[in-house]
């Protein structure tokens, strides 16, 4: 909170107090209670400001982290996708229509590929479901 700015909010709150001290004989002892209580409500104020901004900054750390791991995931499930469905076109092809009607159906390399897909979909979501508590405790 304190980058780009300058000056910190503690400096501030500091360098209003240090005014107020040098004047304070201008005022009577309920105007002195009254402004150093608002002082430190401002303070403490602050306070949960940076805490809450320090808060929030780790969680979109955090959801950083989960959008690259995603990310990740899914490069490899397309990798493992693409190099699993490139076998049965060119068995396919070599093999003539009988392979291409069999492919149809869910037997063999296909079949494993729908069994990788649920295995990674799972995985997905057992991921996304783990970053979303850590959150949630973190809050």
């Amino acid at each position: 909170m304190e980058t780009n700015s300058g000056f910190s909010t503690n400096a501030l709150i500091n360098s209003l107090r240090s005014i107020f001290d040098q004047s304070k004989d201008k005022f009577s002892c309920d105007m002195i209670q009254e402004i150093m209580n608002i002082i430190t409500d401002l303070e403490h104020e602050v306070h949960l400001l940076q805490t809450n901004y320090s808060g929030v900054m780790k969680q979109n750390d955090q959801i950083t982290d989960t959008n690259q791991n995603l990310q990740e995931l899914f490069q490899r499930f397309s990798a493992s996708t693409i190099s699993n469905q490139l076998s049965p076109i060119n068995e396919g092809v070599e093999n003539g229509i009988n392979a291409s009607s069999e492919s149809q159906t869910e037997t063999g390399p296909q079949a494993d590929a729908h069994d990788e897909v649920a295995a990674m979909a799972e995985l997905i979501s057992d991921l996304v479901v783990k970053k979303l508590s850590e959150l949630e405790t973190n809050e």
